[in-house]
């Protein structure tokens, strides 16, 4: 009872999610802990970890409330962004006596299908100079600019792709 006196005390009130719902619909992935998935079910997120799905609600800013009633616990989901305000990981106190555990979120799992690639490739002309997007291999793109290394590009959202850092192989 204490704690759940405390976490109403920790809520800042009327408060509300920097994005959508939508923008936080996605995977997210922790090298230990493995994939937490968030959907968006009847106009609410939900979320899956294992083979635990929970409903999250909003708890303030760009933090939800996930209830697993498996274990009857409550557990905060907290959202991330970068630089330019895109989601893209979560943190949850999974385990007591450890900080949050961050999970990041992975590109959507059609990014990496040959065939979404395929519509990329070519010779595309920048500034005067023809640059050629190529399939590295079933999964991946590079990019080859003349008088420079072949560059790998990395999944990042919708039709997005960055640079992966360093050189290809």
């Amino acid at each position: 009872e204490k704690g759940k006196e405390k976490t109403a005390s920790d809520r800042v009130p009327d408060t509300h999610p920097s994005h959508a719902l939508a923008d936080y619909v996605g995977e997210y992935e922790h090298a230990g802990y493995g994939m937490m998935t968030v959907d968006l079910e009847n106009e609410a997120l939900q979320a899956t970890f294992h083979s635990m799905k929970f409903p999250l609600k909003h708890y303030h800013y760009d933090t939800f409330e996930g209830n697993v009633e498996r274990f009857d616990v409550t557990i905060k989901l907290s959202f991330s962004t970068n630089v330019k305000g895109d989601i893209e990981g979560l943190s949850a106190p999974l385990e007591p006596e450890v900080p949050d555990i961050v999970f990041k979120r992975v590109p959507r799992k059609e990014m990496l299908e040959k065939s979404f690639l395929e519509q990329f490739t070519g010779e595309y002309e920048v500034m005067g100079i023809t640059i050629v997007v190529t399939l590295k291999n079933e999964h991946t793109l590079s990019v080859t600019v003349p008088q420079q290394p072949t560059y790998e590009l990395v999944a990042y959202k919708g039709t997005e792709f960055r640079f992966k850092i360093g050189r290809a192989h």
